[in-house]
């Protein structure tokens, strides 16, 4: 008998795949007719659980037949699954009935698009869709269940919902199985349980996701994209349409989305062979996942490296059988590129050859942040995030060293740094500190070594009672217990001689024994390496690399040593408040802002709505840049690569004859809406002067944010100069503002 890699659980406390024994163990022992079965490989599982799925009775229940049982009190199990597994989707039943190709095309010309230039049936699919959503509202408002029911569906629509693939019944729902890519009915939320009002632009994007185009939105931290891409997860299944996954780059950003990694769903391992390669060994089970999609929304996308789209993209086209992009699967993404880049970028997504085909007229910039109890601090990390400190910025951050923070609940603030060397330090000294003896961890390795290093997991974990440790994988999103969990360890149990669990006292989720987890790494569905260890990992400090995607409630960083682009914006932001953080080593030299980066967010949000008036619930986040009205589309066409001149016809501000009288001003970068002409006579006007140079002289530096070459306008002379000699760098706004 071999190992067994992928369990299937037919009948038990929760039902489904599953890769390790410690996850079947607790459904099924000591349950009654307990059945499940150990398969040599995931593909096996996945195949006799598809077979158990069509054994199954439909989650309709027919008239007089008896009710499904409810899934209701079942736990939720893990959303994250730490290897790159092909994940699976069972299939509901289908449906009784399916138009055929020529009632489709029926369909079509009555909702009047034409149907000569169809040739491939995926194309009159495709174009049924289309028919279908310009016969629904574009963007459905939210209705809680048990509320009016809707109107009478007309026929195209009732048509189109007995050809579409079933989606489970929203009640009851069942849980997701673990490695599972399902669409949840709303990600976890921090404890955050009302539901806002999305603004106009938040209503924009879901707007274009319904109509099923493909898009991609960012925005600054606190502008609602977390909001936002919750509402389409809730709002797409909606639809009707085919199956909506949900997907992130990494496995952390998976778990807040409650998806899968990108590569899982892709079926494309680690992605680092040919694109010919990659789709020659595409298994079944992906090559049907890329079938039954019609929506992908991919979170983080700012980790994607743009060569790798580029080989999703290829693989999503051969899977379907079309030319279109992803064969034409709807593709949503989401992401901040000002955060840190991926590793061993070649090119940024945005980059990616199929970027202007799939998305080029679809790109939302989020401009409004909501209010916050510290609008202070939301106004910081917006320096921060494009490579700018300015002196009351700098003063603010150092200012936080004399700060002391506390525990709370017995958890220290976790320490961040820019080198795992700092991190290993830290932990270890303090692991040191500890009474007792240290209980040493190793993990169990088999496959391909050189694949080994690739898993999640630690190779040895060094712990001792007391020691504070994060967990690395989802285990109950409901308590909060996921990936990125802090905590202290309270026990290490034993059972019949060896180590059975780690008792942990995590913060707000209370006590609980941690057990083994297997981590693998998979390439078309084979398992090439697998590391069986406890999912934790010392906590007392992190490196800022790990700490991405995470919010840290008690935080201490030091950003000594930082040298990427993003990688001080990265570490601050993961800060909830001001109050509870400390910045260490702090100085403008480590705030960095990628120069193509930085020049394709400002491309885009020139091009963005202009900001509301008179709205008190918002803040307008560029209200120094005065962007332009958006094209009627909704969109933003920026293929051309060249930067929007200034707002020539801006209004010149007006104030006092002397009020800047002893200012001496030098300006560089692209600014909003003036230039360096309209500045110096608005100075001189006012009693002020220009220069072309700084010297000791210049007392203010109006900076844009970026250089008419696009780079940062921190790489500037002028700005380097100025933070050298100490003058005052200012935006255009905070220069419209002296003059009164």
């Amino acid at each position: 008998m071999g190992k067994k890699r992928a369990y299937v659980v037919m009948n038990g406390r929760q039902t489904g795949v599953f890769d390790t024994w410690d996850e079947v163990e607790p459904l099924v022992k000591g349950f009654k007719r307990a059945k499940y079965q150990g398969y040599s490989s995931r593909d096996d599982a996945e195949q006799a659980w598809q077979a158990n799925q069509a054994a199954a009775p439909s989650f309709a229940t027919a008239a007089g037949a008896p009710a499904a049982p409810t899934f209701a009190s079942v736990p939720p199990p893990p959303a994250f699954v730490p290897a790159s597994a092909p994940a699976f989707v069972p299939v509901p039943p289908p449906p009784p009935l399916t138009p055929s190709i020529r009632d489709m095309k029926a369909a079509i010309l009555q909702a009047g698009l034409g149907v000569a230039d169809l040739v491939e049936k995926s194309d009159v699919v495709e174009r049924y869709r289309q028919a279908l959503a310009a016969a629904r509202p574009a963007a459905p408002a939210f209705v809680p269940r048990g509320a009016a029911s809707s109107p009478p569906e007309d026929p195209v629509a009732a048509a189109a919902r007995a050809a579409a693939v079933p989606v489970r019944p929203s009640n009851p729902r069942p849980p997701p199985m673990r490695g599972s890519v399902t669409t949840p009915t709303r990600p976890a939320d921090d404890g955050a349980d009302e539901r806002h009002e999305l603004t106009e632009e938040q209503e924009s994007v879901c707007a274009a996701a319904m109509r099923g185009e493909s898009l991609f939105f960012t925005g600054n931290a606190g502008t609602g994209k977390t909001t936002t891409m919750r509402e389409l997860i809730t709002r797409l299944p909606q639809r009707g349409s085919g199956k909506v996954f949900v997907t992130a780059s990494t496995g952390a950003a998976a778990v807040l989305c409650r998806g899968t990694t990108l590569h899982s769903f892709a079926g494309i391992g680690l992605g680092k062979e040919s694109t010919g390669l990659l789709i020659k060994k595409l298994s079944k089970a992906a090559r049907k996942r890329w079938g039954q999609a019609s929506t992908l929304v991919i979170d983080e996308i700012s980790m994607i490296d743009g060569t790798l789209l580029d080989k999703i993209d290829a693989v999503g086209r051969a899977a379907r059988g079309s030319s279109r992009p992803f064969g034409g699967v709807q593709v949503i993404v989401s992401g901040d590129f000002m955060q840190l880049p991926p590793v061993k970028v070649s090119r940024f997504a945005f980059e990616a050859d199929v970027w202007p085909t799939a998305f080029g007229s679809n790109q939302f910039c989020l401009t409004r942040v909501f209010r916050q109890r510290d609008q202070s601090f939301v106004s910081l990390l917006n320096e921060l995030r494009v490579g700018r400190a300015s002196p009351a910025t700098c003063a603010t951050l150092q200012a936080t060293v004399a700060r002391g923070l506390g525990a709370v609940d017995g958890i220290e603030p976790t320490k961040l740094f820019a080198r795992n060397v700092q991190v290993d330090a830290i932990n270890k000294q303090r692991l040191l500190e500890l009474a007792g003896a240290t209980t040493t961890l190793r993990a169990q390795d088999e496959g391909d070594v050189r694949r080994i290093e690739q898993c999640s997991y630690p190779a040895e974990l060094h712990l001792r009672i007391g020691a504070q440790i994060m967990l690395l994988k989802n285990i109950d999103v409901e308590k909060k217990l996921i990936n990125g969990s802090r905590g202290k360890v309270l026990a290490i149990q034993r059972k019949d001689g060896q180590i059975d669990s780690i008792k942990c006292q995590f913060k707000n989720a209370g006590e609980w024994n941690v057990k083994r987890d297997e981590a693998t790494v998979e390439e078309a569905g084979k398992v090439l390496a697998s590391r069986s260890q406890f999912p934790l990992r010392l906590a007392w400090a992190l490196s800022i690399h790990k700490s991405q995607g995470q919010t840290i409630d008690l935080l201490d960083c030091d950003l000594q040593g930082c040298f990427e682009d993003g990688q001080a914006y990265t570490a601050v932001s993961r800060a909830s408040d001001m109050e509870n953080l400390v910045v260490r080593n702090f100085s403008p030299r480590v705030v960095k802002a990628s120069a193509k980066c930085l020049a394709f967010d400002q491309r885009l949000r020139r091009g963005g709505a202009a900001p509301a008036e008179d709205e008190d619930d918002v803040v307008d986040l560029t209200a120094d840049s005065a962007p332009a009205p958006a094209p009627a589309s909704g969109g933003w066409n920026y293929a051309d690569g060249r930067r929007p001149p200034p707002n020539r016809a801006a209004t010149l501000p007006t104030g006092a004859p002397n009020c800047l009288a002893g200012k001496v001003f030098v300006t560089t970068g692209v600014l909003p809406t003036l230039d360096r002409d309209q500045i110096k006579a608005i100075a001189t006007k006012h009693g002020g002067r220009c220069t072309g140079a700084v010297s000791s002289k210049t007392t203010h530096l109006i900076a844009g944010e970026v250089l008419d070459d696009g780079r940062p306008v921190a790489e500037s002379g002028k700005y380097k100069k100025a933070v050298t000699l100490g003058t005052a760098i200012i935006s255009e706004a905070e220069f419209r503002a002296m003059i009164r």
